[in-house]
This record gives C-alpha cells, structure tokens and sequence, in this order.
C-alpha cells in the first residue's frame, strides 16, 4: 500500500471518529438536559416571597401551582396547608418534563381548603402532565352538593392523582370531564358521594384505589374509551354502597 493511500486512510478514519464522538456527546447533552429537575420547596413556616429554596421555602399551594412551569416538581413539608381560594394550575408539563407536587412523606403534608364545599377546589383545565402526588387532601365542612369536588380536571391530558387520602366530600374526590389519559392510582378515598368519575376520556386508568364509604365508587359514563380500571378496592364501613363500578350510562350535566 503507498504512503498516500496509507494517509487517507488515517485521515477517514480520524474524521469517522471525531463525527463518531460529536454525535454521541449530542445525544448525551440532549438526554441531559431533558432529564433536568428543578425543585422548590414549601412550608406552613415559610413565606411566598421566599425563593422557593429548601432554606427559604414558600408557604401555600397557591404559590406553588401559579409558579411552576415544566420540570418543576414542589416538595411540601409536613404539616396543614389552608387555602380559602380555588387552585388553579398556570401552567403545563410536557411528557419529558412534567409538573408534580408531592408531600415529602406521604399523606403528612394536609390541604386544608375553607369556605369552598360548593366548588372545585382543585381546578386543571386543559392542562398536560402534572401530577398531584402524596397528600391528605379534605375540607373544614363537607358539603352537601354534587359540585363539592376535590380535583376537576377539564379535558386534561397526561396528568396523575396518586398516593393520596382524599376524603369528606359531598360530591367527588376526583373528577375528570373530557381529555385523555388521565391516572388515578393507589389512592385511598373515603367518605364521599362519589370518588372517581371519567367522563368522555380516552384511556384513563384507575388502579390500585382503597374506596371506603363512597355512595357511588367508580362511575366511567358512555363516551370514554379503552379505560383500564383494575386492583380497586371498595368496602362500606359506615356508608352504604349504592354503586360499585358503573359503566356507561350518561352523565347528566347537574351532577357534573
């Protein structure tokens, strides 16, 4: 082989390499960067005008819900968390970044909502990929009526209720009007007209929920689609159980 063939040889194949190289590393930065987190903390002793730091930690779910964007996850500390105003979500997640408040240990971290038992206290609409993780979430009074409702979600997508104790309510622990896979999963939820309600979604998944003293336990109406409801356990205690699992059927507006 001559000595100029023998160079361009070493030269493609140092030009393979170094491309080699250049296209593993985008692919490990990309990786990086989607996998990125960026935590916040919250505390019934800390301040809304704080940081959002572990040593400076806001104070209410409030705060917490109209500041984080996609890839922010919100500890809360133990202790109660009182919100006499409904909560809304500013903002969405995406699939590699989604939004998420957790309790930091489970069902230690309460949210107390006051003045709110004939309302949605928990408000998403059209909202993607946030994830309600961990809490006990119950009210001052239970109400008496059908709008008395934990969490509404409103043709969301994307988003998960699990690991809470969601109780004391005169109409729904969780309900979800439209949108598509929507995640309720090892929840407990006790002492409600209703716990779990899908209406019109795609592919929801309810898995995994201890259901006690629910009037009405499972109610998926006509309309939704390729729902996945499994692993659920419903027991009266106290309560009769009037429903079980309710498929299809409508959904009438004035219990919505």
């Amino acid at each position: 082989m001559s000595a100029n063939v023998s160079k361009v040889i070493v030269r493609v194949s140092i030009f393979t390499l170094l491309i080699g190289l250049l296209a593993n590393f985008n692919v490990y930065a990309h990786n990086e960067v989607s996998a990125i987190t960026n935590f916040y903390f919250v505390s019934p002793s800390g301040d809304d005008n704080n940081d959002g730091t572990e040593q400076q930690p806001w104070k209410t779910l409030h705060k917490a819900a109209t500041t984080l964007r996609a890839g922010d996850t919100a500890i809360f500390e133990d202790g109660v968390y009182t919100s006499d105003q409904i909560i809304e979500f500013s903002n969405s997640g995406t699939n590699e970044a989604p939004i998420t408040i957790k309790a930091r240990n489970k069902q230690q971290a309460q949210l107390l909502f006051t003045g709110l038992n004939t309302k949605g206290k928990m408000q998403l609409n059209h909202s993607q990929y946030i994830t309600i993780q961990d809490f006990e979430i119950t009210q001052d009074v239970a109400g008496t009526g059908s709008a008395d409702t934990y969490i509404h979600m409103n043709n969301c997508s994307n988003c998960i209720v699990s690991g809470n104790f969601i109780h004391a309510a005169g109409g729904k622990a969780v309900q979800a009007l439209g949108g598509d896979h929507i995640t309720v999963v090892d929840n407990t939820l006790y002492d409600l007209n209703i716990a779990v309600v899908m209406a019109n979604v795609d592919q929801p998944v309810i898995a995994g929920n201890e259901i006690r003293d629910a009037v009405n336990a499972i109610m998926v109406p006509a309309g939704t689609r390729s729902a996945q409801i499994y692993n659920n356990s419903i027991r009266a205690v106290n309560t009769s159980i009037q429903n079980g699992i309710v498929l299809g059927g409508s959904y009438p507006s004035s219990v919505a």
